[in-house]
This record gives C-alpha cells, structure tokens and sequence, in this order.
C-alpha cells in the first residue's frame, strides 16, 4: 500500500483536489451523510486524519452532530476517537456536551478515554 504523495510532490491541481475532498468530506461528517462518507473513504482512505481549521476531524465533527450511523462509519474505519481539535476536545467530549448518549457510548465502546476534558474543564479546575 503506497502512502499518498507529499504535498511538495503534488502537482497543484492534485492539491486542490485534495482540499476540495477534504472540505467534502467534512461536510458530509457535518450532515451525518455516511453514504457520503463511505465513497470518499474508498477514493481518499487519509481523510480520517484530516481536520478542519480548528483542528476537527470528521469524527469529531460527526460526534458533535449526534450522527450515530456517520460515527461508527468512522469508527469501523479506525478514525481516532482520541483526536483532539485546538480546544481539546475530542469526539466524545464533543458527543457528551450535545447530550449524544448513543454515540458516546459508541465511542467508549471503541475505546475513547472516559476521563478526557477539553481545555474549558482543565481551565475551571
């Protein structure tokens, strides 16, 4: 299995391309669209470790949003559900504070630290 080129081999067009799949791929994390999800998976299998400007991976963004069927999805693909975005929150923080029970207890299930804070709990403490 090759990894995929360095962004300093890539032509520009494949950059963009490449931005262009991400910012898709997020956004059908956004929706909960796992049909989505799964198509550019099979195309782009690095898109589980691509985050957003603050940091958050389609998991975490998928999490937030409560979609239950996108994060398992995302879990059976082997997303992290340790990733952190730039606040330090992870997918079930994000899960627990939308009150997504379903899919916090997915995540644990796929092994996601019960004891993780965000920066705002370590801040208060």
């Amino acid at each position: 299995c090759e990894s995929p080129p360095s962004p300093a081999t890539m032509s520009a067009k494949a950059v963009s391309e490449g931005q262009a799949a991400a910012r898709a791929f997020l956004a059908a994390a956004a929706r909960g669209d796992s049909a989505a999800l799964r198509g550019q998976l099979e195309a782009w299998p690095e898109l589980l470790e691509v985050g957003d400007e603050q940091g958050r991976t389609a998991l975490v963004v998928a999490a937030a949003g409560g979609h239950y069927d996108a994060c398992e999805l995302l879990c059976r693909a082997r997303a992290d559900v340790e990733a952190t975005d730039v606040q330090g929150r992870t997918p079930l923080t994000c899960a627990t504070r939308g009150g997504h029970r379903d899919v916090a207890r997915l995540l644990l299930d796929y092994g996601a630290d019960i004891e993780a804070t965000d920066c705002i709990v370590r801040d208060m403490g």
